[in-house]
């Protein structure tokens, strides 16, 4: 295994700038720290005039690499490596710490580095200053130990890693791309409907299959109901959460229903006697429909079916539908359509970080085909579409897990470097 050296023996810390030097009428890059994201990539490119960058700016170059030193950015994973500069000199948020490889080292290799967990939690444990304001010093990287590679081996950790990165990012883009198609269908599904053939109604050129009504026009195959005259039961929590216990009746919350999702993260339990009483009003069952209603509002899911019987949260309530009447996959659909949506946010009085009451989920107006079958066939689209994403997200986890290892192993010197990988 390689000696350890100190990371500033690879990297100047916080250098001025060598070349070039900023001129009159120049124009520069500026990176403020809402420009950089959590996996160190710059997300959004801005210049200004250098007569237009005040006093106090960190400045930096190009293939230098920004760091984020404060509290909660350094531990987010904010920071970028800064290629393509305009002129090739940046200025930008005084809170980045400005690595610039030394010769004969990568300047890809202290960019992952920068990015690496073991790094980033050696550095939180050495933060100093008040909460809230806490920073990593400068002398960090003069204390900070790592493997002592030669070049060529460190750029062929770095080809490594930028492939996954490569592999993450084209993830990430099939991941949006197919939101917002998703978005789309979405939109002309919940307002079109199907027709008989299975084919969305066209109300430029058959309008007379399309009716107004409170929320708007619908298909003249579709009803508006309150969803109290298409549920069994509508149940609401206490208002505060159970105890919580190691293990137990899940307790489902608001940060375990995201996207039309039940999200095991974070879920916890409460003891039976506590189950039996907050289901007092109602037991949740596999199928029904849950609702949040604050932090955020108009989140759904439905309960599956391998879960041990759950109570709910503060802040969610829950519907039972009747199959003959709402076909639950459909109701969750519907909540996330923008007709929905926009209704959501009137009656959180116009606020993201509102709340719904009680009785407006109790009495939602619901649109939505008289025929089931036809909710079924609408719901199994966005079924299908929910799988290819899902699908998506779980290569984008296996990719940054596999990333998060790879780090820790060739970073460190814990796994021989391959052979054979062509160097950037």
């Amino acid at each position: 295994m390689s000696d350890l050296v100190p990371f500033s023996s690879m990297a100047w810390v916080n250098p001025p700038l060598s070349n070039p030097l900023p001129v009159l009428g120049m124009e520069v890059s500026f990176i403020p720290m809402q420009d950089v994201s959590d996996s160190g990539v710059w997300t959004h490119r801005q210049s200004r005039s250098i007569e237009s960058i005040g006093a106090g700016y960190t400045s930096f170059q190009d293939g230098d690499v920004l760091f984020a030193k404060i509290t909660p950015c350094m531990e987010n994973g904010k920071g970028a490596h800064a290629i393509g500069l305009a002129n090739g000199i940046g200025f930008g948020s005084t809170e980045f710490h400005v690595l610039r490889a030394k010769q004969g080292v990568c300047d890809r290799y202290i960019y992952h580095w920068c990015n690496s967990r073991d790094l980033r939690q050696a550095a939180e444990v050495q933060m100093t200053g008040s909460a809230g304001q806490k920073r990593v010093p400068a002398d960090f990287f003069s204390r900070y130990e790592v493997q002592r590679l030669d070049l060529s081996e460190q750029r062929t950790i770095a080809t490594i890693l930028d492939s996954i990165d490569n592999a993450i990012h084209h993830t990430e883009q099939m991941i949006e791309k197919l939101q917002k198609v998703k978005a789309g269908l979405l939109h002309d599904l919940l307002t079109f409907g199907l027709d008989e053939n299975g084919e969305l109604r066209d109300p430029i050129r058959r309008p007379e299959q399309f009716k107004d009504s409170p929320l708007g026009r619908i298909p003249t195959e579709w009803e508006v109901e309150s969803v109290n005259n298409l549920c069994f039961e509508i149940i609401d929590c206490k208002n505060r959460t159970p105890p919580i216990t190691k293990d137990g009746h899940p307790v489902i919350r608001t940060p375990n229903v995201r996207d039309g999702l039940f999200i095991l993260d974070n879920l916890v339990c409460t003891d039976p006697k506590s189950y039996t009483e907050w289901t007092a009003r109602g037991k949740p069952e596999p199928g029904d429909v849950v609702i949040t209603r604050e932090a955020p509002y108009g989140e759904a899911c439905i309960i599956p079916d391998d879960i041990v019987p759950p109570c709910l949260g503060q802040r969610m309530m829950m519907y039972k539908p009747d199959p003959l009447k709402l076909n639950n996959e459909f109701l969750v659909q519907m909540i996330y359509s923008q007709r929905m949506q926009r209704l959501f946010l009137g009656l959180a009085g116009g606020s993201t970080v509102g709340h719904l009451r009680v009785g407006d989920v109790r009495t939602l107006p619901i649109p939505h085909p008289k025929d089931v079958d036809e909710q079924k066939a609408i719901a199994d689209y966005m079924i299908g579409m929910n799988a290819q994403i899902a699908i998506e997200r779980e290569n984008l986890s296996k990719l940054t897990r596999c990333k998060q290892g790879l780090m820790r192993d060739l970073l460190t010197g814990k796994v021989p470097i391959p052979q054979g990988i062509v160097e950037l």
